[in-house]
């Protein structure tokens, strides 16, 4: 097991709140994400930083949504909707296992 002090928990608290995965902030400190999460699993701010980061995510979904316009390619528009539907799914999940549901 990893000292908490040694995942740097500010920054990956920071990368987490605003939306980026867990498996790559675990690459940039050499740890698994599971370890990452593990160690945090109870932390109220991890919570906090999952939920933001979940958030962030379906907002940066919706914004590529709205920027669709009638010459947009569809495999562009289907893939937005498709990113956003599932960045919507993950926060649902993330809701419910921090128990907000």
């Amino acid at each position: 097991m990893i000292h908490k002090d040694e995942i740097h928990k500010d920054e990956i608290l920071k990368r987490v709140a605003k939306g980026d995965k867990i498996a790559d902030i675990g690459k940039t400190y050499g740890v698994s994400h599971a370890a990452i999460s593990k160690q945090l699993l109870k932390d109220p701010e991890w919570i906090d930083a999952r939920m933001s980061g979940a958030l962030a995510r379906i907002e940066h979904w919706e914004k590529e949504v709205e920027k669709i316009d009638p010459d947009t390619n569809q495999v562009m528009l289907g893939r937005a909707k498709e990113m956003l539907a599932h960045a919507r799914w993950r926060a649902e999940r993330v809701s419910e296992s921090v128990g907000w549901t």
